[in-house]
C-alpha cells in the first residue's frame, strides 16, 4: 500500500512536471506567432500603400515649401504627428550649405521654425475641392497639401531633396529647386 502511494505522488509530479514544461515551451511559440501576425499585417498595409508627390513649391522668402501628395494606395492613412517630412536643402548659412532637417508637426494655424502643418486634405488641391470624409485622414485618391517653415532660406538655383514617410514605414522622396 505504501508503495502505491509513492507511485501514485511520482506519477502526478511527474505529470505537473510535463504539464508545465509544455507550458513554457509553447508560451513564447505564441508570442512568436502574434508577431507574425502583426508583421504580416503591416506588410499587407504596406503593399497597399502607395503615395506620390505631385508639387514642391518654395515661397515667401525662401524660407516656406508647400508640398502636395496624392494617395494613389487602398490604404487610408491618418496624418498628423505619426508622418516623418524631412527637408535636405541648400541654404548658404553652413560651410557645406548643405542642411537636413527632421520637421516637426503642428496643429497650430501656422507653423514654426523647422515645423509642419497640415494645410487641408482635397479631392483636387488645385481647384480647392475638399474631401468629402474622413478628418485628418488621407484616403485613396485625396491629396494632401502641407505647409513647412524652415528655419533659414533655401538658396537660390539649388536642387534640394524632401523625403516623407508614413506611419506604416512607406515614403516618397522628390527633388525641387528653389
Amino acid at each position: 500500500m505504501t508503495n502505491l502511494i509513492v507511485a501514485m505522488i511520482l506519477i502526478g509530479g511527474i505529470f505537473v512536471a510535463a504539464v508545465l514544461l509544455s507550458m513554457s515551451a509553447f508560451g513564447p511559440q505564441a508570442k512568436v506567432s502574434e508577431s507574425m501576425k502583426k508583421i504580416e499585417q503591416l506588410t499587407g498595409e504596406m503593399s497597399r500603400t502607395e503615395i506620390e508627390t505631385i508639387t514642391v513649391n518654395v515661397t515667401g522668402a525662401g524660407d516656406d515649401v508647400e508640398l502636395t501628395l496624392r494617395n494613389n494606395g487602398q490604404e487610408s492613412l491618418p496624418v498628423g504627428k505619426e508622418w516623418d517630412v524631412i527637408i535636405s536643402y541648400d541654404d548658404s548659412s553652413t560651410s557645406t550649405g548643405l542642411r537636413v532637417v527632421h520637421l516637426g508637426f503642428t496643429d497650430a494655424a501656422s507653423p514654426g521654425s523647422d515645423e509642419w502643418v497640415i494645410e487641408g486634405i482635397y479631392l483636387d488641391a488645385a481647384n480647392s475641392e475638399p474631401e468629402l470624409f474622413g478628418r485628418d485622414v488621407l484616403d485613396t485618391g485625396e491629396e494632401l497639401v502641407i505647409n513647412a517653415k524652415l528655419a533659414s532660406a533655401i538658396s537660390d538655383s539649388s536642387t534640394n531633396t524632401v523625403a516623407f514617410a508614413t506611419p506604416n514605414g512607406v515614403g516618397v522622396t522628390a527633388q525641387f529647386s528653389n
